[in-house]
């Protein structure tokens, strides 16, 4: 039995997870993609279908803040549903998403949006303090976006999804365009991207 390998593998052109994954199984509205549970005990559910139509919106909402092709949308969200539609739509507009933990400190969040030349950043109402002392010298971060609260100086997430359309054309992404963009923990130094 031959094993392929990714130099065997025929790699498109271009590739986009977010249409060509997510809105390929959308088109099965009843096909199951999140399951979630609250720290009450509360499920919901999402299909595909949910992900793409939500996702679109929330590529409109950054495309409209100027998110724009290449730049970086720093996230600091814990396990929930937002954390899979700000990803799915930066994949959407061809942004590259950062993911951080919620346990940063501003020290760390400074210097990841620094590092990363950051254009937004996106976290729970919980975390906005820590990213608002983290922020000084971020001459690149435009945008501060906050899911579920309110805040002096940050974009309501909620209440700028609502408003979106539903519609968005998703970038043709080439194979080989960065969509994430990881740091190390920096457990022996700073860390690395």
């Amino acid at each position: 039995m031959k094993t392929e390998t990714l130099s065997d593998a025929s790699i498109p052109a271009h590739f986009n997870f977010a249409r060509d994954v997510v809105d390929e199984w959308a088109r099965d509205e009843s096909k199951l993609a999140l399951w979630s549970v609250n720290d009450s005990g509360v499920e919901q559910k999402f299909t595909f279908a949910d992900l793409s139509k939500t996702s679109c919106k929330v590529a409109n909402v950054l495309a409209n803040l100027g998110v724009q092709r290449g730049e970086v949308v720093v996230v600091i969200l814990p396990r929930v549903v937002e954390w899979w539609l700000i990803n799915l739509a930066c994949m959407r507009i061809g942004a590259i998403v950062s993911p951080g933990t919620i346990q940063l400190t501003p020290k760390d969040i400074n210097y990841r949006i620094q590092a990363a030349e950051a254009v937004c950043i996106v976290t729970k109402s919980e975390n906005a303090s820590r990213v608002d002392q983290g922020i000084a010298n971020c001459p690149s971060l435009r945008i501060k976006m906050i899911v579920g609260g309110q805040r002096d100086g940050w974009t309501c997430f909620e209440s700028l999804v609502e408003d979106a359309a539903e519609e968005f054309a998703t970038l043709d992404t080439g194979s080989d365009e960065n969509a994430i963009l990881y740091f190390t923990s920096g457990t022996t130094g700073l860390p690395k991207m």
